[in-house]
């Protein structure tokens, strides 16, 4: 049984490859027959104005945007009492971070001092 419904399964993700193939070929088509027609008509394509696609599958992805967060020398206290002198937050983008002490130890106080 299990050999059956795996090959279900890899033809199902096949036929889905096959058919997300045909609507990309689909848009390139209409893509083309829309830059055809706006010549024909003496009017600029999109790709002729500067416009290029910033969202979904087909957009670039940002290399050169850095999203990291670096702050240095930190210095925090809670009441009188220093409780990072010197500190440095490294924040990477994509990256989950957690917060975990006891109950009184600074947690939201932390949060607090960074928001």
């Amino acid at each position: 049984m299990p050999p059956k419904n795996k090959n279900k399964a890899f033809l199902k993700k096949q036929k889905e490859a096959d058919e997300a193939k045909a609507k990309k070929k689909t848009l390139e088509d209409a893509a083309k027959a829309e830059a055809a027609e706006a010549a024909s008509k003496g009017r600029k394509t999109p790709e002729e104005l500067g416009f290029f696609v910033r969202s979904g599958p087909d957009a670039a992805l940002r290399a050169n945007l850095d999203m990291d967060i670096q702050v240095e020398n930190i210095t925090l206290y809670g009441g009188k009492q220093e409780l990072i002198s010197c500190g440095i937050l490294k924040l990477v983008y994509g990256v989950h971070y957690g917060l975990v002490g006891r109950n009184g130890v600074g947690k939201s106080t932390l949060l607090r001092a960074i928001a």
